[in-house]
């Protein structure tokens, strides 16, 4: 990966963060959320669903936001919550909704 894509990558993953905190508290990090994915605790609809919201009212861009949600949805999915039970294509779905709507 080149060192651009790595601080695109940062950037992105440090925006969710930031969604986490305001909905969830200062408390939540990126790592305890995850965590309470694995718990059960949250849902991973809800909270992509909430992320664009989020992202809508802070008047980003339409390709902004989709790269934003695909980001999330990559990292929650692929990198750490991939034992979690819960179908792919839905989440697809969800994108592909997005990038429907935003186009």
């Amino acid at each position: 990966m080149n060192k651009q894509t790595g601080n695109e990558y940062y950037v992105r993953l440090s925006n969710f963060e930031r969604f986490i905190l305001s909905k969830y508290g200062s408390s939540m990090n990126i790592d305890s959320f995850v965590k309470g994915l694995k718990d059960g605790k949250f849902d991973i609809y809800e909270t992509l669903s909430d992320y664009c919201v989020y992202l809508q009212e802070s008047n980003v861009h339409t390709s902004t936001l989709k790269q934003r949600v695909v980001t999330a949805k990559n990292f929650l999915f692929i990198d750490r919550v991939q034992n979690i039970d819960f179908v792919t294509d839905s989440i697809n779905k969800i994108v592909v909704q997005l990038s429907n709507t935003f186009n």
